[in-house]
């Protein structure tokens, strides 16, 4: 829609940013369900540069037009408690020999039935790490990449949780060697290591931030979350949860 006239331009914006959603490295257009510029690494996924998310939008999210997070399942349990399993899929084949990293936030404020209901997401997380999955080999979407978020029922307590996730894909010459689940990181780069009681399940993981992780990645990033609040003091029990991408 082109116009000049005063009254119709914000019509015009409104019908523009209705049928176009941006994103960081493109537009996507929703009729279509294609990007309208090509891939970022052109012809090195493949010959169709205007694909997105393997054409699987309704269970895929791909905010940035490259690494996506594929919902796979849902589970609800009382009190707080959930089950979610995401894929950490490319969305074009790997360059390189690399290791999908997560970094874990886990905000949690868990109160007695005798203490308000939390209002507010905590300032500072009660863990805070960083995991790796793989490796995946060159030409492949993603190896040993599921992930699931699992979250314990507190029943006669009440609370509020939020677990957020930040994944981007690193090629191996720059995390060194990370190993495999429940392996010890043979040659790694910084301190990773798969500690007695780890949150991440046996994945390698760091609770320090590695000197890498600022850097430019191969794809990425891409972003989940989770969040639940509960009270299991009352009768009936309160108990609400979503999860989602996060822009």
């Amino acid at each position: 829609m082109k116009t000049n006239h005063p009254k119709l331009l914000p019509l015009a914006f409104s019908v523009f940013i209705t049928l176009m959603a941006a994103s960081a490295n493109a537009f996507y257009n929703p009729t279509t369900g294609r990007w309208l510029s090509r891939d970022p690494i052109e012809e090195g996924g493949g010959g169709n540069i205007y694909n997105f998310v393997s054409s699987d939008s309704v269970n895929s999210y791909d905010l940035l037009g490259e690494l996506r997070i594929a919902f796979l399942s849902y589970t609800k349990l009382e009190c707080g408690g959930m089950s979610v399993v995401w894929a950490l899929v490319l969305d074009n084949p790997a360059r390189c020999e690399g290791y999908f990293i997560q970094e874990v936030k886990v905000y949690e404020d868990i109160r007695r039935c005798s203490e308000p209901l939390p209002t507010a997401t905590p300032a500072k997380p009660k863990m805070h790490f960083w995991e790796a999955f793989g490796p995946t080999l060159v030409g492949e979407l993603g190896r040993d990449s599921e992930d699931t978020f699992y979250d314990a029922p507190f029943p006669n307590r009440k609370g509020t949780r939020t677990n957020l996730g930040t994944v981007k894909f690193f090629c191996k010459s720059v995390t060194g060697n990370l190993g495999a689940k429940n392996q010890p990181p043979p040659t790694p780069i910084g301190g990773w290591g798969i500690p007695r009681r780890s949150p991440a399940g046996g994945l390698p993981m760091t609770q320090t931030k590695p000197s890498w992780w600022d850097n430019t990645p191969e794809e990425g990033p891409a972003y989940h979350r989770t969040w639940a609040s509960w009270d299991c003091c009352c009768d009936p029990p309160v108990n609400e949860q979503t999860y989602e991408p996060q822009n």
